[in-house]
């Protein structure tokens, strides 16, 4: 059996063209790239869904909490060598009225599921965390606003540090993808994103490869 990489996301995961809302094909997301980029010896699993948070729900998008799915979604996909989390983009809606530091806890609990249950069932798979891109605000968003956008921005650090006591693998989506990788709603990543974000997440995995 090659490797097996879970990518749990959300929208950009997903592959949400901006401007359309449709799904890009399977060979232009990032998830469908880096398999790609890998090669046949490794299998990258899609776990993106549009309005994920780390922690976050409400009745108006009931379900969007990665949290209270991971149990069945790591259960159902076990074994695994890598799990890959990109979420907080979502946690920054206005109506979550949370703050960076408050979607840090959410992404601190989220690893800690995540251990506990690959302990549970003697499994031990490499984290990566990868922390979102810039939110470009526009006039005409409703769930986000600019303060979103300073939000998210602020996430890099936090991710950083929370990464760092999971002795996770960390990557800022935001260092990696430039203002001409966003889409025109300002959220979501265009072609070139997914490749440069896809490129980025397989050097971290031939990296650790090789030092092993």
């Amino acid at each position: 059996m090659g490797k097996r990489i879970l990518c749990i996301g959300d929208s950009n995961t997903w592959g949400y063209i901006p401007g359309s809302g449709e799904r890009y094909e399977k060979n232009v997301r990032w998830a469908g790239k880096l398999a790609q980029i890998l090669g046949e010896n490794y299998e990258v699993i899609e776990e993106g869904m549009n309005g994920r948070t780390t922690a976050f729900t409400d009745k108006i998008e009931p379900g969007t909490s990665a949290l209270d799915y991971l149990y069945p979604c790591l259960i159902s996909q076990f074994p695994l060598d890598y799990i890959i989390v990109m979420l907080g983009t979502n946690d920054t809606k206005t109506r979550y009225g949370v703050n960076t530091v408050e979607i840090g806890y959410g992404l601190d609990e989220v690893l800690l599921k995540i251990e506990e249950t690959c302990r549970r069932k003697c499994q031990t798979p490499e984290k990566i965390v990868i922390a979102p891109a810039n939110l470009y605000p526009k006039k005409d968003w409703i769930e986000f606003a600019a303060e979103s956008a300073q939000k998210a921005g602020g996430l890099t650090e936090e991710y950083r540090s929370i990464a760092a006591l999971h002795h996770a693998e960390f990557l800022s989506a935001r260092e990696v993808l430039g203002a001409e990788c966003i889409g025109c709603d300002g959220i979501h990543f265009t072609e070139a994103g997914h490749r440069k974000l896809a490129e980025a997440v397989a050097f971290i995995i031939r990296n650790n490869e090789r030092h092993r």
